[in-house]
């Protein structure tokens, strides 16, 4: 409630109108109250707050495109902010998946590499060098920058043998960064492919954004339906998984037919062509990413 005697924001000195201040938009809440009003205002919004995710991860999961038409729309109070949605789903998504790498490897029987098989592993990387021409440097630099490469491989190798989930652990953790670097990038094909619908690329951005949110909640429910192979649910996951893995491709068609509105034929070929642009990108990326890492150990 505001305080009757109060005709101006305390947080910016405008005048106000309202429980809301029309400038900067902070809520105008008396503190001076029983301590049982202020924590039942509190579940109040903790429940407002939960109403808005089953509605929105439903939405999400069932209902291709749906949250762009309704964001674009301006139906936006009834749902989780896009941003918080992509990165709770990213984190949620690679701790997961980086939580479990041990025990994948593990369970396969992946383990650390014999010394046999590492030594030619370094071998390899020595002809690698050899025949590694850098006209371009001085002998010096040449040679020093060699030096540096077959130290970083050295370092590589030394891990599958003795820690290759570690090693695994941090190419995870490549992913996140690159899944995001990808978001613009995957936009502006969108923005390409339908330059004549005359959208502006924040809203074909937001499809990027919800799409991407849409894979990562799939993924994450593929891993939690793999970790019950072997058990007595493993009738019912295993269905579930080839079902989620099918509604991937199909969720991603529907929503550009959604939010586009484009025939059957031209949407199929446009999906395909971003499939190509975007499967190219994301491992061109991840390669250099992993370069990176291996040169930065």
């Amino acid at each position: 409630m505001i305080n009757q005697q109060q005709s101006f924001c305390p947080n910016c000195l405008n005048a106000l109108s309202g429980e809301y201040c029309f400038s900067c938009g902070q809520r105008q809440k008396r503190y001076d109250r029983f301590v049982i009003d202020l924590l039942s205002e509190a579940s109040e919004d903790v429940l407002r707050l939960d109403s808005r995710i089953p509605r929105t991860l439903l939405s999400l999961f069932f209902r291709p495109g749906f949250l762009v038409t309704e964001f674009i729309a301006g139906r936006r109070a009834r749902y989780i902010p896009v941003v918080r949605l992509y990165l709770v789903t990213s984190l949620v998504l690679m701790f997961f998946i980086s939580g479990g790498t041990s025990f994948t490897l593990e369970a396969e029987g992946d383990g650390p590499v014999e010394p046999e098989q590492a030594t030619v592993y370094r071998e390899n990387f020595d002809d690698f060098l050899e025949e590694l021409r850098l006209e371009q440097l001085v002998p010096e630099h040449s040679e020093s920058l060699k030096s540096h490469l077959r130290n970083q491989a050295d370092k590589t190798i030394s891990l599958l043998e003795t820690d290759p989930a570690l090693l695994v652990d941090r190419l995870f953790d490549l992913l996140p960064p690159v899944m995001f670097v990808l978001l613009p990038i995957f936009a502006v094909f969108l923005k390409v492919l339908y330059f004549r619908q005359h959208i502006f690329y924040t809203e074909h951005l937001l499809l990027a954004v919800y799409n991407h949110c849409f894979l990562f909640l799939s993924l994450l429910l593929q891993r939690a339906l793999e970790a019950a192979e072997g058990t007595v649910l493993s009738l019912v996951t295993e269905p579930l998984t080839i079902v989620v893995s099918l509604w991937i491709p199909v969720y991603m068609y529907q929503s550009l037919r959604v939010v586009y509105q484009q025939g059957h034929i031209v949407t199929t070929l446009k999906a395909l062509t971003l499939f190509v642009l975007h499967s190219t990108l994301f491992y061109s990326v991840l390669l250099v990413a992993v370069l990176w890492q291996a040169l930065t150990l």
